[in-house]
């Protein structure tokens, strides 16, 4: 079962439209989160702003309750409170290695709200968008930061690793290392940015003949309003580890994992080229039923341990 929703909106300039995609993407995963839903093994979920402000969610959705919920998304509102709309200048501060123009919050609220209001549009509802027509439509700049002035960002990589000589003999469990470095790191990438102004740009994982990790780096903006500490970085993935336990979502996804096929539901797979890339395994449906127990996860769950580089 998998199915999958994009929705478009549009609203220049572009700017606006960016800052509006990253409240929208936060809401989003909150709906998902308040529902004991998660990244990589529910859903997935993509945000973008197109030039000159074409805002696309792009979410997979790969379980019954995943879908069900979706249906509520065209609806969501954003918050506007400053702390939210704070929030989402930071991650752009960090991703554009920018500074934003001095903004009028009531201004930027009340065009924000405007955006809100306007209706999502099915991908399969769209006919065309000529973007020359979105420039001519808005021209108003009550926000801007593509422009600004450059500030450099600051990386921040967080590391999950696991020392091999912890599997003895047993170098085949490596896969199921793939898929929970995987889980928690798509999870940490929706929450992070919303709780400490943070934004990922990409993550790698790296063998070495002792350890394998995945390696996520992150840009933090430089401003005095945000003070980012390691223990911040610790606590979200141990208070994210305690959420997956206890909703027994590690559980699901092995079950996932036990019954799936590359042949007959390719869509709800690991991609197994990025398996062997990264482990040096090649597996297929069978292997993972062999592999994908619950002693086996929780051999590699608790001797697995966190490394954090704020540089």
């Amino acid at each position: 079962m998998m199915n999958r929703l994009i929705l478009v909106k549009t609203f220049s300039p572009v700017d606006m439209a960016h800052l509006y995609e990253h409240l929208f993407y936060g809401k989003v995963s909150e709906l998902f989160t308040n529902a004991g839903l998660y990244q990589y093994v529910d859903y997935s979920l993509v945000g973008k702003t197109l030039q000159p402000g074409i805002v696309v969610i792009d979410i997979e959705l790969y379980t019954a309750d995943a879908i069900e919920l979706s249906k509520t998304i065209p609806n969501i509102q954003i918050d506007v409170n400053e702390d939210a709309v704070f929030s989402a200048i930071t991650q752009l501060m960090a991703e554009e290695e920018r500074l934003p123009s001095n903004s009028n919050f009531s201004a930027l609220k009340k065009e924000l709200k405007k955006l809100d209001s306007i209706k999502w549009t099915k991908i399969d509802r769209l006919a065309l968008i000529q973007p020359a027509h979105l420039v001519s439509r808005n021209t108003k700049q009550i926000f801007s930061i593509s422009n600004g002035k450059p500030q450099k960002s600051t990386d921040l990589t967080f590391a999950i690793t696991l020392d091999l000589k912890v599997l003895k003999e047993e170098n085949n469990l490596l896969p199921l290392f793939y898929e929970l470095s995987r889980i928690l790191i798509d999870n940490l990438n929706a929450t992070l940015p919303y709780t400490l102004g943070c934004y990922s740009i990409g993550d790698e994982f790296k063998k070495t003949s002792t350890n394998i990790s995945l390696i996520n780096t992150f840009k933090v903006a430089n401003t005095k309003s945000i003070n980012i500490t390691y223990d911040d970085i610790l606590e979200s993935a141990q208070n994210l580890v305690k959420d997956l336990k206890k909703l027994k979502v590690f559980e699901r996804h092995l079950s996932s994992l036990q019954k799936l096929s590359y042949i007959d539901a390719p869509n709800l797979t690991p991609n197994f080229e990025d398996v062997y890339n990264s482990t040096g395994i090649l597996i297929g449906s069978s292997g993972w039923k062999y592999i994908a127990t619950i002693e086996n996860f929780k051999l590699i769950l608790n001797n697995i341990h966190y490394d954090v580089n704020f540089s």
